[in-house]
Formats: C-alpha cells, structure tokens, sequence
C-alpha cells in the first residue's frame, strides 16, 4: 500500500506487480487537524475505518 497526495487529495492505493488499484481517496486535513493528535479526531478514525475495511475486502 502507498499514500499519494494529489492536489490535497490523498489517494490509498494497493500495488502489486502489473497493477494498482484506488483503495480510499480523503481531502487532505487542514494543518490543524494534521497537527492535532490522532486519539478522538474524526479523520483519522474515518480513515482507518475506511482502510480497515478496504484491508479485509482486499483478503477475502
């Protein structure tokens, strides 16, 4: 898995040889919100719940 920022977008993508796939696409956090701890902040929660569940459709 990778992490790309395209124009304050960041893009979860799944890499494999001769393919990648988009697993999650999120507006990028303000400064505040990257500045701000992870514990009870709504993107990151939203963020690994989305990537959690990408995670186990990706495995089944």
């Amino acid at each position: 898995m990778v992490v790309v920022e395209i124009d304050n977008t960041w893009l979860v993508l799944g890499v494999a040889p001769g393919r990648v796939n988009k697993l999650y696409a999120m507006n990028k956090p303000s400064a505040d919100a990257t500045n701000a701890t992870a514990q009870n902040n709504p993107l990151v929660e939203e963020f690994a719940t989305q990537l959690n569940q990408s995670m186990k459709k990706e495995n089944a």
